[in-house]
Formats: C-alpha cells, structure tokens, sequence
C-alpha cells in the first residue's frame, strides 16, 4: 500500500493536499463510495461502508470491480457520492455515512437503533444537479444508537 499526496488546491498564502493510497476492493466501487476495511480476516481489502459499523477508511478515487485496486482519498477535498442532489444553498451542512444505503452518504445522520453516525465531512460544492459533490472530508465517528 503506497500513500501519495496530490495537491487540489493552491492559494497565495500556501497549499492543501489530499492523502490518498490503493488497495484492493472486495466488491465493484464507484467513484465516490465511502469504504471501509472488509473484517473477517481479508486483511487489506475494502468495501462499501455501512452505517451497522463504526468504521471508515476514505472515498473511491475510480471505478474498480471486485478483486481489483482502487485509489482512496482520506483527506482533503473530494467527490463523495451522495443518496441525491443536494441543493447550493446546503453547502457548509455536514455529511454522514447513510442509514439506508452502504457506500453512500448523505445530509441527514443515521437515526435508526443499531446504526453508527459517522460524519464524512462538509458539503462544499453542491449544485442542486449531481449527486457527487465535492465533500471537505473530516472523518468523525459521533455516536452508536444502541
């Protein structure tokens, strides 16, 4: 597992950067997915994050099916595939992990007994139209709702 670091943003007063690696996907990904660690002994290889654990890892840099490897980004500013189009005026609203759909996050936290609430980060570039929008990530793990 490599890390690099990729710049996304350069301003006058210094830079940003983005923390990425690869690793190998245990199911086909989409650019986007919010992933997390598979458990049970597949050491290094990742899936779709789900709101029934606490845990996740970074975002799909690409596509990539089952068995291959894919570029994920922990940090920094990405595309984070959400469960619909949030609209302009939701910038600056955090983001969590989805009660509904593994993979996937969304504006409203998970609320249901059994599910984590992870916040993925703030909303930063929401147009109304995608449901990919650029995502500040800051990974929080808040709450178990036992």
């Amino acid at each position: 597992m490599a890390i690099s670091r990729n710049v996304f943003f350069r301003g006058a007063g210094g830079s940003s950067e983005n923390v990425e690696y690869s690793a190998t996907v245990n199911e086909d990904v989409t650019e986007g997915h919010v992933l997390s660690f598979f458990p049970d002994g597949l050491f290094g290889q990742l899936r779709k994050a789900r709101a029934a654990t606490n845990q996740v890892v970074g975002i799909a840099q690409q596509n990539a099916k089952q068995g291959g490897k894919c570029n994920i980004v922990q940090h920094g500013l990405t595309k984070v595939f959400m469960d619909n189009a949030p609209e302009k005026s939701d910038n600056g609203k955090p983001v969590y992990l989805s009660a509904d759909t593994n993979g996937v996050a969304s504006l409203s936290a998970p609320s249901s007994s059994g599910s984590n609430v992870i916040k993925i980060g703030y909303l930063y570039g929401a147009d109304g139209n995608t449901t990919s929008p650029e995502v500040v990530l800051n990974f929080r793990f808040i709450v178990f709702i036992g």
